[in-house]
């Protein structure tokens, strides 16, 4: 969801768009089902993406759920089976209140080094439509289909023997308590609980800056730490194992640049933090960071074994 300056033109906003699933190949992806799982292809070409103008300027009182509404009918509305994967409203507030742009792209085909550049690719297509030029976005990089091919070939190169022995030779730990059974419930991303909570000013200036100089750390390090010291409060059990998520464009030895590559490269590997020191913060903060430090490429081959490697 963005701020936008009034009175933009809603055409070219559109072309603008249609003009980005052309250019960019995930942005075109389709995601089949069949017995043996999902398949992904890439389509030639796509109906223009869907975009709507929304004229609230004389509504009266609240107008976020008119927002609301549209946006989770325009999620609702991705279809990953046809290649619906993008779309997106403007909405016009009217009364001195900047205008909003929201843009809604499944997960499958985005990740956060993506929304940076398809942001910079609006911005460029839509100045290009205002100075009546032709419609021309910076050179793609590394196709997501041929990181595919490429991923697919280190897979097979890779020692498979201390990759293994690095990965299955870890240690069993205790199981967390659950309320449930799997037979009482849907273990499912649809039932799932979530409880947020947030830091005031003054405590997130301490974790960006202050602990995190005083151990020489990072804010990783810290949030880790005391997740395990939440866990030992609550089951005594001393180590934890959680799957960690990062970046996922490096570590592929081709000459692969995914600078300008829309797709989701995020890489998820399990981690097993556990520490001797509980109650002393400066120890297991110093067993945390070097724990994560001991996982190679900070876990990237873990999925490409699990999923791509022929043995």
């Amino acid at each position: 969801m963005l701020e936008v300056v009034p009175d933009l033109n809603s055409d070219w906003l559109q072309l603008a768009l249609n003009h980005l699933v052309s250019h960019h190949d995930a942005l075109r992806m389709r995601f089949d089902r069949s017995d043996s799982g999902r398949t992904q292809f890439n389509l030639e070409s796509v109906t223009d993406v869907e975009f709507v103008t929304v004229d609230l300027s004389e509504s009266e009182g609240e107008f976020a759920q008119a927002i609301t509404d549209t946006g989770d009918r325009l999620q609702a509305s991705l279809d990953i089976t046809q290649g619906k994967l993008i779309s997106g409203a403007l909405f016009r507030l009217g009364n001195g209140k900047q205008d909003r742009l929201l843009l809604i792209i499944h997960h499958l085909v985005v990740d956060s080094v993506s929304w940076r550049i398809l942001l910079e690719d609006i911005a460029i297509a839509y100045q290009q439509l205002q100075e009546d030029r032709s419609l021309q976005l910076p050179p793609k990089t590394t196709s997501y289909k041929h990181w595919g091919e490429t991923l697919e070939q280190y897979a097979q190169k890779i020692d498979i023997k201390s990759e293994l022995d690095y990965w299955l030779n870890r240690q069993a730990i205790t199981p967390i308590p659950v309320d449930k059974s799997d037979q009482d419930d849907d273990n499912t991303v649809a039932s799932i609980g979530r409880v947020s909570i947030s830091l005031d000013e003054a405590s997130t200036n301490s974790l960006l800056t202050k602990v995190s100089k005083t151990y020489n750390t990072n804010v990783e390090d810290i949030l880790l730490t005391a997740l395990l010291q939440s866990f030992y409060s609550w089951t005594t059990s001393k180590e934890l194992l959680l799957d960690l998520e990062n970046y996922g464009r490096g570590n592929i030895p081709e000459n692969i640049d995914l600078s300008r590559t829309i797709g989701w490269f995020t890489n998820i590997y399990p981690v097993r933090l556990q520490t001797d020191y509980i109650h002393d913060l400066g120890k297991t903060i110093k067993s945390v960071k070097e724990q994560l430090c001991s996982y190679q490429k900070r876990g990237f081959n873990y999925g490409i074994l699990k999923y791509l490697n022929s043995n």
